[in-house]
């Protein structure tokens, strides 16, 4: 907003046998007020929008399963597609039948219970008041029908957009919808002036000028962007136009720089089925391979204060014994400035599979805009290491940054007419930038309590233990339990036996927000797991948003299992409650430990 204010006057006296006076004066006020807001599509790569969501057609030339669609539209950061109202079931039937010549796509409802009710997976509220079924539909025919199928067209091929429940297995194009990434811009400006003028004139033998003028402004202004969060990495999956008849590249791949010494080998290949049971890598076709003590690849990349999220695939060939291996993130500028390493052995992953690793860590202020390098070493003479699919994303810490000057100047001149002008102007610019939210779970990797000399605690802190026995359990004190340390840190909870634990975030989530619940679940090599649960509800209501159980059978020994549980609030009444994270084991026998427990705005991929 601007305002903005004149005055002046000016009166001349003379001595004179006559006199005149004459007096003038006006005002004028103005005020205006605008604002303007400019939507811009980001990341929209043969995608379509409709009414601020995104869709797009997947599985044309591929189809796949139901399951399997869902799990490629989570890794478009997406989710696979429901309908919300009328308005949004006509567009998709004109969507669908303009973009593509096929008959049938998967969208993402599922048919629940003895009633076989229809519920979205993204939980969008139901809303069947437009007929959308087809007749006789759904019919869960023998038993085997749990999937939402949409008809795009009849068997002649004309327009029908008519949905049934079909058989999850079968193999189907899908559609694939996320909210639109928008970038926002919002300005108002009001400006106001007010002018008088008055001025008297009587006619004397002595002249005096007298002449005043003044103005001041003030401007403020305010700008906030919203940012999607990339990966700050190139060449992050390993592809290479033409890998050769030795299905590998030596010495080079996109983006990355690699290095050896005499004995050793890097570069880009293509699995088989003769190094991996699947015959298929986590991204694409081509994965980094390291060979030999001293060879690493690395690639440098740009850090900003906030928590950096880092992620990866080893792989662990059939025919080869794993080398060693080493992953760190260093300042480039000086190595010795550490802000992660951590080391692999042959026990960190599985013969003829890819393991997928996660981290999060702070980013010092003090590291701001600085240059760090992410590397990948092997650390062994024989065997191999193969990377894929890496990722560093980094949630920026909101900025806001003001500034103000103001500049006044005084003139005086001593004749027989005196001037003075003062001019006052005050400038306030104030920038706010936001990004996607922080994790709002207090003490989520359970290093707030410092164990130095003993391995556990019976507390934790921020979090209610509300039955059995539980704490925090510091694994560096136990290095026989886990072979490559926690996710984060040094620390993890324990729950011993039969034991529960929850908190409630200072944070209240938007109805009709997609998030995501994640953490680590491990099983510790030298104990027995206890069956493990994962809740989350509403505060108040005890509202289930999200659950899970993992048994001994799914969580490895020695290692971390990740629970990611996708979630949404349907109502905001529901919401202003807040949420409940509780996690809890069941068995009479053994322990379950958690590490890094995160609520994240969208989705998050393994």
């Amino acid at each position: 907003s601007s305002t903005s204010s004149s005055t002046s006057s000016s009166s001349s006296i003379s001595s004179s046998t006559s006199s005149s006076s004459s007096t003038s004066s006006s005002s004028s006020t103005s005020t205006s007020t605008s604002t303007t807001i400019t939507l811009f599509k980001v990341l929209n790569n043969g995608w379509v929008r409709f009414d601020g969501t995104d869709y797009k057609i997947f599985g044309e030339d591929d189809k796949l399963t139901w399951p399997d669609a869902l799990i490629d539209c989570f890794a478009q950061d997406a989710d696979l597609a429901s309908i919300s109202n009328v308005e949004e079931y006509d567009f998709m039937g004109e969507y669908l039948t303009l973009y593509s010549e096929l008959k049938e796509f998967w969208f993402g409802g599922v048919f629940e219970g003895e009633n076989h009710t229809l519920a979205w997976v993204d939980a969008t509220p139901v809303d069947l008041s437009f007929s959308p079924f087809k007749e006789n539909e759904p019919n869960n025919f023998r038993g085997r029908e749990s999937c939402l199928m949409v008809n795009a067209r009849d068997a002649d091929g004309i327009p029908l957009n008519k949905w049934e429940d079909f058989r999850c297995s079968r193999l189907r194009a899908y559609v694939c919808k996320r909210p639109a990434q928008y970038t926002t811009s919002t300005s108002t400006s009001t400006s106001q002036s007010t002018s008088s003028s008055s001025s008297s004139s009587t006619s004397t033998s002595t002249s005096t000028s007298t002449s005043t003028t003044s103005s001041s402004s003030t401007s403020t202004s305010t700008s906030t962007s919203t940012t999607e969060l990339e990966n700050l990495l190139v060449g992050w999956s390993f592809e290479l136009p033409d890998v050769g008849a030795e299905s590998f590249v030596a010495s080079e791949a996109d983006g990355w720089v690699v290095t050896v010494d005499a004995a050793g080998v890097a570069g880009v290949y293509a699995p088989t089925t003769a190094e991996y049971t699947s015959g298929t890598v986590p991204d694409g076709d081509q994965v980094l391979f390291l060979r030999a003590t001293g060879t690493f690849a690395e690639q440098t990349f740009q850090l900003a204060a906030g928590t950096l999220y880092l992620s990866y695939f080893l792989g662990q060939r059939l025919d080869l014994p794993f080398a060693t291996t080493r992953v760190s993130i260093t300042l480039a500028s000086n190595e010795s400035e550490v802000l992660w390493v951590q080391d692999y052995d042959g026990n960190s992953t599985v013969a003829g599979e890819f393991t997928w690793f996660d981290y999060a860590m702070d980013v010092p202020s003090e590291w701001n805009g600085m240059d760090a390098t992410l590397r990948f070493r092997s650390l062994e003479a024989a065997g191999q290491c193969n990377v894929d699919a890496v990722s560093i994303t980094i949630m920026r810490d909101a900025t806001t940054i003001t500034t103000t000057s103001t500049t006044t100047t005084t003139t005086v001149t001593a004749t027989t007419a005196t001037t003075t002008t003062t001019t006052s102007t005050t400038t306030t610019s104030t920038t706010s930038t936001t990004t996607a939210m922080p994790n709002p779970v207090p003490n989520w990797s359970f290093e707030a309590q410092e164990l130095v000399d003993k391995s556990f605690i019976p507390l934790v802190e921020a979090w209610d233990i509300d039955t059995g026995k539980a704490g925090v359990f510091n694994v560096s004190q136990a290095p026989s339990s886990y072979s490559t340390g926690p996710p984060n840190g040094d620390n993890v909870l324990y729950l011993f036996q039969v034991a529960s634990v929850s908190v409630v975030p200072a944070w209240t989530p938007t109805a009709g927000q997609q998030y995501t619940l994640t953490c680590f679940v491990g099983n510790r090599a030298d104990e027995e797991f206890s069956t493990a649960t994962v809740v989350l509800e509403t505060a108040t209501s005890a509202t289930l948003l999200a659950s899970t159980t993992l048994t001994e059978s799914e969580v490895p020994g020695g290692a971390f299992l990740q629970v990611i549980l996708p979630f949404s609030v349907s109502t905001q009444t529901l919401a202003d409650e807040g949420v409940r994270v509780i996690l809890s084991s069941t068995e009479s026998v053994g322990q379950a430990n958690v590490d890094s427990v995160s609520i994240i705005e969208g989705f998050v991929f393994p």
